[in-house]
């Protein structure tokens, strides 16, 4: 099965993927002596990549018809074209000037899950590369961005070495990334993201960056990932990281007042694959389902349900979706406990 959405496909505009290199090249002083586009698609940031004259180009792409495409438009006798599956080839190997490594590219943005319903064998090896224990191994928390494993897959293929990965992918996988890097103790120098606008370069509405990190064959693995903006490149608009072993979304003189522990007891990361049977909203004193079916169903086991996108809100003074949850370890305690929490809360129903 083939399609846009099985392989992520958004291909780079040229004059992104352009203005892309110039920046790693003026403002990141990168000097490559071989680039790398692991997922090169048509090769746009493969041919915007010669500003470098690096020594060595591989375009790498499971797609034959965008290999030949690339090989088409880019004539430059060092760049070569490999019709190659990702999750079964390594890159390293090829490369002969290995003094600075340039991984540059767009890798897919959609998940293991998404690929697995589109029925798609673009798919990595099924296994637990994050280590997680468990159900959480097998469940929601096991779910992950095809980007996110790429892009951890060349951490580990070129750690050690003084390569620079430079790739697009949403905030969320560039914090993700972050975490592991200091998790897996990788030696790096820096890791910073660059952020722009998706819905002007890609028409999509999800949070996209450029996220670039200095792998390093000495000792170092800074504790704090610096937040650009690429319409304003030179300055910090903010900060993300660890302080004192605990990490913070963000970092900044306010950080410190956010720690301590909460007045009530969260249940959180439920698992969302079953939201129209599972989440449950309140018409007219009468829950309902996302099939618009009335439900039911004992108090006990229907909790408050708080969604991400009401934290926009600087405060939440209403709500009125639910939640069903029926494992708990102690049934009697957690119903009592969950009973007091929602009278304890105050938030009126809308």
């Amino acid at each position: 099965m083939s399609g846009k959405r099985e392989y992520g496909d958004y291909q780079t505009p040229v004059y992104f993927a352009d203005r892309v290199c110039a920046y790693l090249r003026d403002y990141r002083q990168i000097n490559p002596s071989a680039v790398v586009e692991p997922t090169c698609g048509i090769g746009n940031f493969l041919e915007s990549s010669l500003i470098f004259e690096a020594n060595e180009y591989y375009g790498i792409d499971i797609n034959q018809e965008y290999c030949s495409v690339c090989q088409t438009k880019i004539t430059d006798s060092r760049v070569k074209i490999i019709n190659a599956d990702f999750f079964a080839f390594s890159s390293k190997g090829l490369i002969q000037d290995k003094r600075q490594i340039l991984i540059i590219g767009n890798p897919p943005w959609v998940t293991n899950s998404t690929l697995s319903v589109l029925d798609s064998e673009n798919l990595p090896i099924k296994t637990n590369f994050k280590r997680m224990k468990g159900l959480d191994a097998i469940t929601g928390a096991g779910n992950f961005d095809i980007c996110e494993y790429i892009i951890l897959q060349l951490i580990s293929e070129y750690r050690n070495t003084n390569t620079v990965i430079a790739m697009l992918c949403k905030t969320s996988v560039a914090r993700n990334v972050f975490q592991e890097l200091k998790r897996t103790h990788v030696n790096f120098s820096s890791c910073d993201m660059l952020n722009f606008d998706t819905s002007k370069v890609f028409g999509i509405n999800a949070k996209g960056c450029v996220l670039i990190i200095q792998l390093s064959d000495k000792m170092a693995s800074p504790d704090v990932c610096n937040v650009y903006d690429l319409e304003n490149p030179e300055t910090i608009r903010s900060k993300f990281g660890y302080s004192s072993g605990q990490f913070y979304s963000k970092l900044d003189i306010e950080t410190e007042n956010f720690n301590g522990y909460c007045q009530f007891e969260w249940r959180q990361g439920v698992k969302h694959d079953c939201a129209k049977v599972m989440e449950l909203t309140l018409c007219n004193g009468v829950l309902q389902n996302g099939q618009k079916k009335e439900v039911h169903i004992e108090n006990s086991f229907v909790y408050p349900l708080i969604k991400s996108s009401m934290f926009k809100a600087p405060i939440i003074n209403c709500f009125s979706k639910y939640v069903i949850v029926t494992q708990k370890k102690n049934a009697r305690r957690n119903s009592t406990s969950c009973q007091r929490r929602t009278e304890n809360m105050g938030v009126p129903k809308c």
